[in-house]
């Protein structure tokens, strides 16, 4: 199996994740969060935010994230793959790309694709290893 597919395996779909943004003040500090992502074929992933959360004047600062998803769901599973990647942060606030987006699943947390506070944030990576069985692999042309 190709790294790549390896990665998607892991990334693929709807996942938790643990994400990474730099706060800038008082002094710079990595502040980590649990969010839901989406990934996509291309390895980019997706997130939905509120325009007003502490992680937008993080990447508003530094378009920069770091983000962790293992796709194992309990104890049992702790030998599975995992993916580390570094990301540039893309804020995508047109129609379309929420509407394209938006999943029923988000009402519980915006009113629908045109609420105010409804924001994507497309991470696109430029680094990205991949953890398996004690070993990692980078892959370096994305």
């Amino acid at each position: 199996m190709e790294l790549k597919d390896k990665i998607l395996d892991v990334i693929g779909g709807v996942n938790i994740s643990a994400f990474a943004t730099v706060q800038s003040e008082p002094h710079p500090v990595p502040r980590v969060r649990y969010i839901a992502t989406v990934g996509f074929p291309d390895l980019s992933m997706k997130i939905a935010t509120h325009k007003s959360s502490v992680k937008m004047s993080h990447i508003k600062n530094n378009p920069k994230g770091c983000i962790a998803t293992w796709n194992g769901k309990d104890f049992e599973d702790v030998d599975k793959p995992y993916v580390v990647m570094d990301t540039e942060i893309e804020i995508l606030d047109d129609e379309k790309s929420k509407n394209e987006f938006w999943d029923p699943m988000l009402e519980n947390y915006f009113s629908g694709p045109d609420d105010p506070e409804y924001v994507i944030l497309n991470l696109k990576p430029y680094s990205i290893e991949y953890y398996s069985e004690g070993t990692m692999e980078k892959l370096t042309s994305i």
